[in-house]
């Protein structure tokens, strides 16, 4: 039997900013004592380059030249963008199917790294095109491990069981087994906010989202991997006879309510 959490939406409760006296954010949260208020590094307008690479290696990405690795390049894009693309909604979809590959035949992990930047910035450290300071960098593992049980059990009533006759000869000798899965989809996004925010006074999980820049007062937007809509049913086991993987990655502009959502539902959901 495969064991699959449901899970559970949590309510988050936003309170409005307040005027006059002491300062607050979005969050309710006093600001007193803070820092200064800081400003999106991603005005409203901002064009910006998408870039990202499959590897499998966790580590940052750094294999430029690999131009194999490269899954997707999208440039010219606009930051707070909701009516552009072939949905007229900002977002953008790129799709492919590509051989199995061998850390994943093997039980490894394929990792997918995006790089954010500026127009005609460069994500490449080695470039003089490169601005550090203003790269938006993530990484995710794609692929799920899972353990699967194996009972030694019989229905009372018939006397046989549900389990096929490889799982039989598996619960023998183990009583599971961790399985590599694969989901095809996965949705990239950018929180579109202007919020100025103040170092120190931002509550879980935004104190770990918002990345602050204190040369500049900037902080980065907030990047987000969302996987909620994806289904447990929908995720495959890859075994020896998946000889290709089907990847849809779409790139979608996101609000900072529904943000908060989907993160706190994302942390109260576990394999």
């Amino acid at each position: 039997m495969l064991c699959f959490k449901n899970k559970n939406i949590l309510v988050v409760d936003f309170m409005s900013g307040r005027s006059g006296g002491v300062g607050y954010n979005n969050t309710g949260v006093s600001n007193t004592g803070a820092s200064l208020p800081s400003r999106n590094l991603f005005q409203p307008g901002q064009k910006f380059d998408l870039y990202i690479y499959l590897s499998d290696s966790q580590d940052k990405f750094d294999e430029f030249d690999d131009e194999s690795a490269l899954f997707w390049k999208e440039t010219g894009m606009t930051y707070s963008d909701w009516t552009s693309g072939p949905d007229g909604d900002g977002s953008r979809t790129k799709s492919a199917t590509f051989p199995t590959p061998k850390s994943l035949a093997n039980n490894g992990s394929l990792y997918i790294h995006v790089f954010i930047v500026k127009k005609d910035q460069s994500p490449d450290r080695r470039s003089r095109l490169h601005v550090k300071r203003e790269v938006l960098y993530n990484v995710r593992q794609l692929n799920k491990y899972k353990k699967k049980y194996y009972k030694r059990t019989q229905n009372l009533l018939t006397g046989k069981t549900e389990q096929t006759e490889e799982e039989q000869k598996k619960a023998e000798v183990m009583s599971f087994e961790v399985l590599n899965y694969w989901h095809p989809n996965l949705t990239i996004s950018l929180v579109d906010d202007q919020t100025a925010w103040q170092r120190g006074s931002l509550p879980s999980p935004l104190d770990e989202a918002v990345k602050f820049d204190p040369i500049d007062n900037t902080y980065k937007p907030i990047f987000f991997f969302n996987d909620y809509w994806n289904l447990a049913a929908d995720y495959i086991l890859i075994n020896s006879s998946v000889e290709e993987l089907k990847l849809s990655v779409r790139y979608a502009p996101i609000s900072l309510f529904k943000w908060q959502l989907y993160a706190s539902q994302q942390v109260s959901f576990t394999w």
